[in-house]
């Protein structure tokens, strides 16, 4: 594992695309701390201010087991993830982002110092995109929309679900009170006033499917949704498990999102039909 570690981190420091080979900052001097829980992650330790390197892969150790509970373990890619601060990218970025190359993954967070649940927050959406592992940019870009949703969703999950976890077992033992932090962060997301709708769920959605069809990445709307399906998934976690399908539905022109849901349901396991059932008459008003 350190000899294909180390010839990833050789082809990442030649991928001219994302490091600037003539600064400063070569190969041999850049720094690394693996995570103790899941191997295949690891950390670069530039640029997070004031947080200790530790303290992130420890809690990123976190995140990761919360989200992964509800998986699939055997279809998650396990190939190496870098995690790495959005100021470490050439050019530098201001917002969260995930690479995807042949043999590891990439994934800038924009946040540092001790702002823990911006950690968190930032990684479980770029790891939900890891888990779905869609080619990027998709042929059809219809229902990216629908991605875009369920990382947000995951980011609100796993924070709860964190904040629940921590008051019994937080990473170190004094930051059991900081799960109340977590809970706060999701809470204040819920309530900003732009999350609010007057119009029922279902009737505000299928108002607002031509623009998500047109564009994937309407932060507010994928929000939305993603806080109404908040209850769903928390309810019935097994649910978590039908994203390992998307990256299996073929998407042709001009399908509807009830087409979509059809698709998808063949794909997905029996057991879960019935959950899956609940989540459609949600979104479309019927079961698929």
């Amino acid at each position: 594992m350190k000899i294909l570690f180390s010839i990833v981190l050789l082809s990442i420091f030649n991928n001219t695309t994302t490091f600037d080979l003539n600064n400063d900052l070569s190969f041999e001097q850049q720094q690394y701390a693996n995570f103790l829980k899941h191997e295949n992650f690891h950390l670069n330790t530039s640029n997070w201010g004031s947080a200790n390197a530790i303290n992130i892969t420890n809690l990123l150790d976190s995140v990761i087991t919360e989200f992964y509970s509800n998986l699939d373990s055997g279809k998650i890619n396990s190939l190496p993830v870098i995690v790495l601060n959005s100021l470490s990218r050439i050019p530098q970025i201001d917002y969260p982002m995930i690479i995807k190359e042949k043999y590891f993954t990439l994934i800038y967070l924009s946040t540092r110092d001790r702002f823990w649940a911006q950690y968190s927050y930032q990684f479980s959406h770029e790891l939900c995109h890891l888990v779905i592992d869609t080619d990027f940019p998709p042929e059809n870009s219809s229902f990216q929309w629908l991605e875009e949703t369920l990382c947000e969703l995951a980011s609100l999950y796993t924070l709860n679900r964190m904040s629940i976890t921590w008051q019994t077992n937080p990473p170190y033992p004094n930051w059991a009170d900081y799960s109340y932090s977590l809970r706060d962060y999701v809470d204040n997301t819920i309530s900003m006033p732009e999350n609010n709708i007057t119009e029922l769920f279902y009737v505000w959605l299928a108002n607002n499917l031509p623009d998500l069809y047109q564009d994937g990445y309407k932060r507010t709307e994928n929000r939305i949704i993603a806080i109404h399906l908040l209850p769903i998934f928390t309810m019935l976690p097994e649910l978590w498990r039908i994203i390992h399908y998307i990256k299996d539905i073929v998407i042709t022109d001009n399908m509807t999102l009830e087409q979509y849901l059809y698709e998808w349901k063949r794909l997905i396991p029996p057991d879960l039909h019935l959950s899956f059932d609940i989540m459609t008459v949600f979104l479309v008003g019927k079961r698929m």
